[in-house]
C-alpha cells in the first residue's frame, strides 16, 4: 500500500517513530503529507531551532507556527540568544512586534555575554526597534538601560544614545553609565554623543576609570571639537591624572597647537602646573620637538595673569 493511501491516525503514529529531518523531507513531497506531518514537526522541534532560524530571518509564517504548535518562545540558542534577541539584532521589526505581542515573552533576558534584545538593537543601530523595546516592562527597563546606554556610545550610534537618555532613566551621576559614557565619547571624539550627554545633565568634570577626566581623555585624543564643548560646559581646564598631567601637558607634548591654543583661549589655564616628574607643558614641548607649540606656550607664559600671579 502506497504512504499516501494510509489513514490519518496510522500516518501520524509513524510521525513518532522519525526523526525532524525525515518528517521535514515528508512534509515537502506534497501538500497532503505537509498537513499530516507539519503539526508533529514542529512538536517534537524540542530545541525549537524552526523558531530561532525564523526569528533571525524574518521568516513570521514559520514562527507563528511554531508558537502555535507548542515552541517556547523564550528558548536560547548555544549563545544564550532568545528568538527576540536574534531579531533585533537583525532589525526584524515586524518579528519583535509579533514576538512582543506574547504575553509570555521575557524580553528582558540577557544572553552569555549579558546581552539583552535591547543592547543588539542599540549597539546595531536599529532605532524603531529600539522604540519597541523602550516602550516595554518600564520597571525592568531600569535595570538595563545603563549598559544599553554604553553599548550605543561604543558603537558611536548617537541617534541611539538621544532615544535612550530621552527616558529620563539613565545614572547621569558622577558614578553612574552617563559619566562613563561622557568620557568614552570624549575619548573617541564622538563631538554628537558629548553634545546630548552633557545637555542630558551629565557634568562636564566627570573622570574615567583610569582617573582621567572627559577633557583630559578628548586632548590626548587631540579632540578639539570636543574639548571646546566640555570648556564651554564647564569642564576644569587644570584638572589633573593620576600622574599629575593636565590637559595643556597632553597637547604640549603631541606638539598639538590647536589644542594648546583653545586652552589658552579658555582663561584660568596654570602654565606653572608640573607632573609627577617635574615636567611643564612648556618643558614637554621642548623635549618633544615641537618647537612652534613651545613658543606659543613661552608667549603666553609671559604675558598670562594667572601665570604671572603665580610668581608675584
Amino acid at each position: 500500500m502506497q504512504l499516501l493511501h494510509l489513514p490519518a491516525e496510522l500516518l501520524l503514529e509513524i510521525a513518532t517513530y522519525l526523526s525532524l529531518k525525515s518528517l521535514a523531507a515528508l512534509c515537502l513531497v506534497n501538500r497532503q503529507l505537509y498537513y499530516t506531518f507539519i503539526k508533529p514537526l514542529y512538536r517534537q522541534d524540542y530545541s525549537c531551532s524552526a523558531l530561532l532560524w525564523a526569528a533571525n530571518g524574518a521568516n513570521e509564517k514559520t514562527i507563528e507556527l511554531s508558537l502555535r504548535y507548542g515552541a517556547d518562545i523564550n528558548t536560547t540558542d548555544e549563545n544564550g540568544c532568545t528568538p527576540l534577541s536574534l531579531a533585533a539584532k537583525q532589525g526584524h521589526q515586524s518579528v519583535v512586534e509579533l514576538l512582543l505581542a506574547r504575553n509570555e515573552l521575557e524580553v528582558f533576558s540577557q544572553d552569555k555575554g549579558s546581552r539583552t534584545a535591547l543592547s543588539w538593537a542599540s549597539r546595531s543601530g536599529h532605532g524603531m526597534v529600539v522604540d519597541l523595546l523602550l516602550s516595554k516592562d518600564p520597571e525592568d527597563l531600569i535595570y538595563h538601560i545603563d549598559d544599553t546606554l554604553l553599548e550605543a556610545v561604543w558603537f558611536r550610534q548617537a541617534a541611539i544614545v538621544e532615544r535612550l537618555l530621552a527616558t529620563e532613566l539613565v545614572d547621569i551621576s558622577h558614578c553612574g553609565a552617563g559619566a562613563a559614557s561622557l568620557c568614552s565619547a570624549a575619548e573617541d571624539g564622538e563631538e554628537r554623543i558629548v553634545e546630548l550627554l552633557l545637555a542630558a545633565g551629565v557634568s562636564p568634570n566627570v573622570y574615567h576609570g583610569r582617573k582621567k577626566s572627559a577633557l583630559l581623555l578628548a586632548a590626548e585624543g587631540r579632540h578639539s571639537g570636543t574639548m571646546k564643548l566640555l570648556l564651554e560646559a564647564g569642564a576644569y581646564v587644570n584638572s589633573k591624572d593620576f600622574e599629575d598631567r593636565t590637559p595643556l601637558m597632553q597637547v604640549a607634548e603631541q606638539g598639538y597647537k590647536e589644542g594648546v591654543e583653545l586652552l589658552l583661549g579658555a582663561g584660568g589655564v596654570n602654565l606653572n602646573a608640573r607632573d609627577v616628574d617635574e615636567q611643564t607643558a612648556l618643558s614637554l614641548a621642548v623635549l618633544g620637538g615641537h618647537g612652534e607649540t613651545a613658543e606659543l606656550l613661552s608667549v603666553a607664559g609671559r604675558t598670562n595673569v594667572y601665570y604671572t600671579a603665580c610668581h608675584a
